[in-house]
């Protein structure tokens, strides 16, 4: 699933393919549940205007559409960004047409993807109770929201509403760089231990911003290359420990991710 590298490079593509440009023809796919306001108000929305900046809050991307509207997308499990040509990409559940040629499309195979239109992008976090995204979030902020909250280690960074962008692939990758067991209760980390596992999602996410999606490019003394059922701790080469956690797969070091 899409996580907060994987959508700052869609936000990339489609800053690079859409900024400045006018939208003369809206084509949407999307059905049910992918669509969050009505395919006419979308299509309306959007033709005739001219896109702008880009933003990101966690795991949703927004497009400026001039005035007071913003496009949101959420790329569920296989949402992406291409660029349209003469034909349609395959998938495409929403295209915008340029004028003076070309386009730009949200693709997502499985449909589990969402569209939206919103005032801003900070309405649109607080109507949907998302918390601000990981790498806008200073360490004094994240101390304080997660204070008093009685949680495991991973189920916390996986909570939307207490940070946004950190899905399951990066929650194991800052709890093993922290060295801290995902099932660890929040309220049972000493500050020291707070402090350390903010430090090491940010540096992981910071290092995987470099280019985003990516996964090839990380380092190979980091967990992702490694999580694996049979894989090895990059550290100090003890077998990975796979299970359940907060509801989702979990690889974790039982050497040096105690409970």
């Amino acid at each position: 699933m899409p996580e907060l590298p994987d959508v700052e490079g869609f936000r990339r593509r489609f800053e690079r393919l859409a900024k400045g440009r006018t939208v003369a023809r809206v084509d949407v796919e999307a059905r049910g549940r992918m669509l969050l306001a009505p395919e006419s108000a979308v299509r309306s929305a959007l033709r005739g205007r001219r896109l702008g900046a880009t933003r990101r809050i966690g795991k949703w991307m927004f497009a400026k559409a001039g005035g007071d509207l913003w496009l949101a997308l959420h790329f569920g499990m296989t949402g992406d960004v291409e660029e349209v040509g003469e034909r349609d990409p395959p998938y495409a559940r929403l295209v915008l047409r340029f004028r003076g040629g070309g386009g730009v499309a949200f693709t997502d195979p499985r449909r589990f993807g969402r569209i939206a239109l919103a005032a801003s992008p900070e309405a649109f976090a607080d109507e949907h109770g998302l918390g601000p995204d990981a790498m806008e979030l200073t360490e004094r902020a994240f101390l304080r929201r997660i204070e008093g909250r009685r949680v495991g280690a991973k189920a916390l960074l996986l909570d939307q509403g207490v940070l946004a962008g950190v899905g399951n692939l990066w929650a194991d990758e800052a709890l093993w760089q922290a060295r801290i067991h995902p099932a660890t209760r929040v309220e049972d980390l000493e500050d020291e231990a707070r402090r350390r596992l903010f430090r090491a999602m940010r540096s992981a996410l910071r290092r995987a911003l470099r280019k985003p999606g990516d996964y090839e490019a990380l380092p190979r003394t980091w967990l992702l290359p490694h999580r694996r059922v049979g894989g090895r701790c990059p550290r100090c080469g003890e077998r990975l420990a796979p299970g359940a956690v907060a509801g989702r797969t979990t690889f974790w070091c039982p050497k040096e991710q105690r409970r």
